[in-house]
């Protein structure tokens, strides 16, 4: 048999250096082929994955971002709601035309519809008034939205007065929100 020892004595010294290169060498490829290019491709992968999460952290922060709002207009609108008097919109727009001081311009206050979304009720209130200033109407419009929540003006049309070009004829349109 072939021994080891008498082997390495057998041959020279630049041969001994040119094998223990060789096996140093090929000791670092495998190093390299089996450790250190599967780490770099496992980091490549992390870091693509790292970059994905981010993405969506961002994407979940902004969806947050807009239920905050959508909440807190919700708490305002459910608020508004509860805050309402329990007097009539037609009443209530009735009298409220009286205090302005366009009431003998109405021509007509009626219920024009209602639209129901999900635990919302919309009362749709059509006003028809004649002549009137359009700065009287502006106010009456805006007394309207201030002084009792939930009442929102939807629609408004308006055309001159023919007789007098400084008045306007008008329709509005007002919604009253309501829970179901």
């Amino acid at each position: 048999m072939f021994s080891k020892r008498r082997f390495l004595n057998s041959i020279s010294l630049r041969d001994k250096l040119l094998i223990f290169i060789t096996i140093f060498l090929l000791v670092l490829f495998l190093l390299y082929q089996f450790v250190i290019l599967p780490l770099s491709d496992k980091k490549k992968e992390l870091r693509i994955e790292e970059q994905t999460y981010m993405k969506e952290l961002e994407r979940l922060r902004e969806i947050g971002n807009d239920y905050t709002v959508y909440r807190d207009k919700y708490l305002l609108l459910e608020k508004m709601i509860e805050g309402k008097r329990n007097s009539s919109v037609l009443t209530y727009l009735d009298n409220m035309s009286q205090t302005v001081g366009i009431r003998e311009n109405i021509d007509y206050i009626r219920p024009a519809g209602k639209i129901e979304d999900n635990n919302l009720v919309k009362n749709i209130v059509e006003i028809k008034i004649d002549a009137v200033f359009v700065e009287d109407l502006v106010k009456f419009l805006n007394k309207i939205e201030k002084e009792r929540p939930g009442l929102l003006i939807y629609s408004i049309r308006l055309k001159p007065f023919f007789k007098d070009k400084s008045k306007a004829d008008a329709i509005v349109r007002i919604v009253d929100v309501d829970i179901k």
